[in-house]
């Protein structure tokens, strides 16, 4: 009876040893904490998932916690899905004109999607004026996060939508993610001063995370603050006061540019400046 038990005892022996040895990495972030949200926004946003990154960050900027590692791609994140969806309220609009069978589906199309841009805008609105208080002590702008999927060509499907034809479920199903993907895309050129060279700006993400100027960072929203402002106009959502809001924070955003040594910057600021200028006025009466 006594050799059994001494197998037993030495295969736990063995296992137990076994274990002391095997390999020791980090310990994973504890799930629901602000670690752990950073890492699931990491993987979404790999994946494409737009809206699932968007959840996480969005835990993250709740706590104190890591925030300041999230807050700029938290930025162009909101900017480039509110651009993505004003494109698509867009392209539904101008196609409701051209049909009558389907206006009405046109139409609640449009309403979905600028409900969309009008979120995401307020979310940005709220995020930037933080963002501009707790970076004003630095002059540089951390980018960290992969450079996101997606092309930025126009989806196909968009043209035929503003000629008045609807796609199928699954096709607009498609557009839908491919636009907001676009406005991502080039929300993220924007933000590290390529402008809409989406080539550029790849080559630069190459090793994030990507460090950027904050006058650079800053211009580049504001002049996406202006694109987005839009869809406030009268005769789409008509709430002027949340468009001249944008306006504003546009032009504070403009701001170190005019102010900066760089020619460049300052000439882009000044025809940024014109541009909320005309917008400011707004639509000529008579």
């Amino acid at each position: 009876m006594r050799r059994p038990q001494t197998g037993i005892l030495l295969l736990f022996c063995c296992a137990l040893f076994l274990s002391s040895c095997g390999p020791s990495g980090p310990t994973p972030p504890k799930m629901g904490t602000p670690e752990w949200y950073v890492a699931a926004a990491r993987e979404q946003f790999e994946k494409g998932d737009l809206t699932k990154t968007q959840e996480h960050l969005e835990k993250v900027m709740a706590s104190d916690h890591n925030r300041g590692r999230v807050a700029a791609w938290y930025l162009v994140l909101l900017e480039g899905m509110a651009g993505g969806y004003r494109e698509l309220a867009e392209a539904y609009d101008e196609g409701s004109t051209q049909t009558k069978t389907q206006s009405a589906e046109f139409r609640r199309t449009v309403n979905d999607v600028r409900r969309y841009s009008k979120q995401y805008c307020l979310t940005l609105a709220q995020e930037l004026g933080r963002f501009q208080k707790e970076s004003s002590g630095s002059n540089e702008v951390s980018l960290d996060f992969q450079f996101p999927l997606g092309s930025p060509v126009e989806d196909s499907s968009l043209g035929r939508i503003r000629k008045g034809m609807l796609p199928p479920d699954s096709e607009r199903a498609t557009a839908q993610r491919t636009t907001v993907a676009r406005g991502v895309l080039l929300a993220t050129a924007s933000a590290v001063g390529a402008g809409e060279d989406t080539a550029k700006a790849s080559e630069m993400f190459k090793t994030p995370p990507v460090k950027v100027p904050r006058v650079v960072f800053l211009l580049g929203m504001g002049e996406n603050l202006v694109d987005e402002s839009k869809v406030f106009d009268r005769k789409k959502l008509n709430e002027p006061e949340m468009k001249m809001k944008l306006l504003e924070m546009a032009a504070e955003c403009a701001k170190p540019a005019s102010e900066s040594d760089d020619a460049a910057l300052k000439k882009r600021a000044k025809a940024l400046a014109d541009k909320i200028a005309k917008e400011q006025k707004g639509p000529r009466k008579g």
